[in-house]
């Protein structure tokens, strides 16, 4: 849990993500050791907020996309 005295509490309550799919810069395609010319990577943003809406922690993963199976779950 992240704690401030001076200010309360700022523990998460909700998540945002925002998923692309799309092409590898070089440096990507080289760091990640991607297999063949046209692979795609997976570049995931994830925020997550307090009960209040405050924006506490921002975090980008840059992921090989066919080494991945996102899944998710939600209300409808």
């Amino acid at each position: 849990r992240c704690r401030s005295t001076r200010t309360g509490t700022f523990d998460p309550a909700r998540f945002t993500e925002q998923v692309v799919a799309r092409a590898p810069y070089a440096d990507e395609a080289e760091r990640l050791l991607l297999p063949v010319p046209g692979s795609l990577v997976f570049d995931i943003t994830r925020y997550a907020y307090t009960a209040a809406n405050r924006c506490v922690e921002v975090n980008r993963m840059i992921l090989d996309a066919p080494s991945y199976v996102l899944e998710y779950h939600f209300n409808a």
